[in-house]
């Protein structure tokens, strides 16, 4: 009776410590809407193998924030998401984001400005609704 009280107890406390790890994952104070999601893609863009590395000591928070105050503005375009015209204008802005706040070569921005852009899109309303709160 005690094993099955304690074996409980165990497959109780494994998915609570899933969960905290996907938030300590995101980054501290983060919003988990807009800012958590755009580190998390920066994140895995940079991890991945064949990756380019950042031009200089980069500090990643501070550009997933960044970046997410931008595609709210961004994402206020007339017919966004809708028309292809304002989503590829989009997403050349956030290649120029990407280059400016990762300080990495245009060429190498393509792969990132296209993962925000989606995530742009899938979140639209969520960065609409962060652009419209006012700074902290």
């Amino acid at each position: 009776m005690r094993q099955d009280f304690e074996q409980a107890a165990t497959d109780l406390a494994r998915p609570v410590s899933d969960v905290t790890e996907n938030v300590e994952d995101s980054g501290p104070s983060l919003d988990p809407l807009t800012e958590a999601p755009v580190y998390q893609a920066l994140l895995r863009e940079l991890e991945r193998p064949d990756a380019v590395p950042a031009l200089g000591k980069v500090d990643l928070q501070w550009a997933a924030r960044r970046i997410a105050v931008e595609t709210a503005d961004l994402v206020r375009q007339p017919r966004f998401p809708a028309q292809a015209d304002a989503r590829n204008d989009v997403r050349k802005a956030l290649r120029f984001k990407v280059e400016e706040h990762l300080h990495v070569e245009w060429g190498d921005t393509a792969d990132m400005a296209a993962g925000l852009l989606e995530l742009a899109v899938e979140r639209c309303d969520d960065f609409l609704r962060y652009g419209a709160r006012p700074p902290r």
